[in-house]
This record gives C-alpha cells, sequence and structure tokens, in this order.
C-alpha cells in the first residue's frame, strides 16, 4: 500500500467515524488529493474544531495544509493564521462552558 493510499484510507475512517463538517472534508479531500468541489472555509469555532479534530486524526495532513491557500483567498487566510487559531481554540476549549468568543472574534476579523 503506497503512502497516498494509506492517507487516503485514514481519511475515509475520518469520514465515516468522526463529525465533519464542509470545509473539514474540503480540508481531507483536497489535501488527499481527491479533490473537493466545494471551498467551504470553518465560518465558526465549532466548524474550525472539526477541522482541527481531523488534523489529529490524519496528522499527514497538518504538513499538506498550505494546498489549501489554492482553493481560495479565504482559505489562505485560515492557512496562514493557522497556529494562532488553533492556540486560541485549545485556549478556549479547556474551559467546557466557553463558546469560544475570542476564536469567533478573530475569524470575523479575518472574514472566514
Amino acid at each position: 500500500m503506497t503512502r497516498e493510499s494509506r492517507i487516503r484510507k485514514k481519511v475515509l475512517g475520518w469520514y465515516e467515524n468522526c463529525d465533519h463538517g464542509m470545509s473539514s472534508c474540503a480540508i481531507a479531500w483536497h489535501c488527499a488529493g481527491v479533490g473537493w468541489p466545494e471551498n467551504y472555509t470553518p465560518c465558526d469555532p465549532s466548524d474550525f474544531l472539526r477541522c482541527y479534530r481531523l488534523l489529529q486524526a490524519v496528522p499527514e495532513l497538518r504538513r499538506r495544509l498550505g494546498r489549501m491557500r489554492k482553493v481560495s483567498a479565504a482559505w489562505g487566510r485560515v492557512v496562514d493564521h493557522w497556529d494562532e487559531l488553533e492556540e486560541l481554540l485549545r485556549e478556549e476549549i479547556a474551559n467546557p462552558n466557553s463558546n469560544a468568543p475570542k476564536l469567533f472574534k478573530r475569524m470575523h476579523e479575518l472574514r472566514l
């Protein structure tokens, strides 16, 4: 089995067994080389959390996240600020009563 087929198999396992949305599917399919007809970006903390969980489930895609820059300008902003957004997410999900207002504000500032 090739490296690409192993990654695709992991992506399919994630898709079948995890909570996902349109933006996490966009990452999964574009970064796994399958292609995806839509370019949805994460529009709120819940969307971003699903993208984050995808990269936890299939860490090989993290190294390929830069491919999303070709999808749209908005995805370019997501990629350029991924570490910052991820840090805000981790900070805010540590509080189970939080609805991630800092992350939501920053995503709004980036026009995601």
